[in-house]
């Protein structure tokens, strides 16, 4: 149970190294753009870590947590795509000014698509 908090930091991590890819594979933005979207992102990832930490601190003895764990993976993605629809930046995240709010959601997505399939392979190995 307690390496659902090493999940959700390798989710941290591997979410800033993608977005760091991501931001510097693209060439139209300009460099202030460019430096400034890791900076934001881990902002935004700090306290979803911390909000998926304490929502599976407070749940973790619950019968779907115990019988869903993997689920819980999934959470630092929801809990990104909840906060750009509140916002509204996810609607207008396809538009040509919207490359940082994909930039944020291709890298949290990619990061728990990773760290998904890294406790998979840990679950059926070990």
């Amino acid at each position: 149970m307690k390496k659902m908090y090493f999940l959700y930091l390798a989710i941290a991590v591997l979410a800033f190294i993608f977005n760091i890819f991501i931001v510097t594979n693209n060439k139209t933005q300009t460099d202030g753009q460019m430096g400034i979207v890791p900076v934001v992102q881990m902002v935004f990832i700090i306290p979803i870590f911390i909000i998926c930490s304490l929502i599976f601190y407070f749940t973790k003895n619950t019968s779907f947590a115990l019988n869903n764990q993997s689920l819980y993976i999934l959470l630092p993605f929801l809990l990104e795509i909840l906060f750009f629809a509140f916002t509204k930046d996810l609607f207008s995240m396809f538009k040509s000014d919207g490359f940082i709010t994909r930039s944020y959601i291709y890298s949290i997505g990619l990061a728990t698509i990773a760290t998904y399939f890294i406790h998979w392979i840990f679950v059926k190995i070990f």
